[in-house]
């Protein structure tokens, strides 16, 4: 069997980055090769992936997909492909590049990051009222569209990342906007269970060919998972005074609408079920214990 090539987008980043790491960790039966995307080479996070023989990177983003798939040539088994929000090109318009570009140069099967948006019947249907929420919903449906007899496709729809807490100003505002959900339980999920999926949906296409998941890996209200910070790390959830919380949500319209359909709306994924699929998802717990850098001292 020959070697499989997956072009990973955003290979240094938290979502693109837990890919890579999957795929180099779950030992396929069969070579692979990775050709990690990422805006600039020279950061640290790009010289430890290009350390591996197996792993080439290339600097690239959607204004340059000529070049960086012309670098890879024809025959690409799979597309990881993340957007990011607030970049000079829309999420849209980035994700589209993508789309066009895979096809064009005949890539089997593309793997999409989108979000939940109610659940998997719902968020076929569903586009929501949040911006970020929507660009997905139409990035899904010129997918499906573009795609249909030339690609297989794959869409995951992760929920809220665990990962948004941190100790920095739009970490903390995060600890203050889940604060004020007041008791609704919030879906979270580690951007490393995300990679696992998204390494899967590469090495297993068959499976995952023409399906969309909602994914997540635990449930609860801020003041649940507050009681679990204190325990795991004896310091206080990092969290933003009223006024700054507040000033995140009028100052970044995405994430205060974000907010607002998750307070009347909301996520709507089978953990329960997911984790009997995969048992070593990551409640909020076992991310603080083993991916969140953080230590109880």
């Amino acid at each position: 069997m020959g070697t499989r090539k997956y072009l990973v987008v955003g290979a240094t980043g938290k979502q693109g980055g837990s890919v890579v790491s999957a795929l180099q960790s779950l030992s396929p039966s069969f070579p692979i090769h990775i050709f990690a995307l990422t805006r600039s080479v020279s950061s640290p996070r790009a010289q430890s992936l290009a350390a591996d023989p197996n792993v080439s990177v290339i600097a690239g983003d959607p204004s340059t997909l000529e070049t960086v798939f012309s670098q890879i040539g024809t025959g690409i088994d799979g597309v990881f492909c993340m957007t990011v929000p607030g970049q000079k090109a829309r999420e849209e318009d980035q994700a589209k590049a993508f789309i066009d570009a895979s096809i064009k140069y005949r890539v089997k099967h593309f793997v999409f990051t989108s979000g939940d948006r109610g659940g998997p019947g719902k968020s076929d249907n569903n586009p929501t009222n949040v911006p970020n929420l929507k660009s997905k919903h139409a990035i899904e449906v010129y997918l499906k569209a573009q795609a249909e007899g030339r690609m297989a496709w794959t869409i995951l729809r992760p929920t809220t990342f665990m990962d948004m807490l941190s100790t920095d100003t739009h970490g903390k505002g995060f600890g203050r906007l889940w604060a004020g959900l007041g008791e609704k339980p919030l879906q979270i999920i580690s951007t490393r269970d995300i990679g696992h999926f998204g390494a899967e949906a590469l090495l297993k296409p068959d499976q995952y060919n023409g399906k969309a998941r909602s994914i997540a890996g635990d449930e609860l209200s801020f003041e649940e998972a507050s009681k679990i910070f204190q325990e795991e790390t004896g310091h206080q959830m990092p969290l933003a005074p009223c006024i700054v919380g507040s000033g995140l949500k009028l100052l970044v319209g995405d994430l205060g609408a974000m907010f607002g359909w998750l307070r009347t709306d909301g996520y709507g994924v089978d953990i329960t079920g997911l984790r009997k699929e995969y048992p070593g998802l990551q409640t909020f717990r076992q991310w603080i214990q083993e991916s969140s850098g953080w230590r109880k001292h």
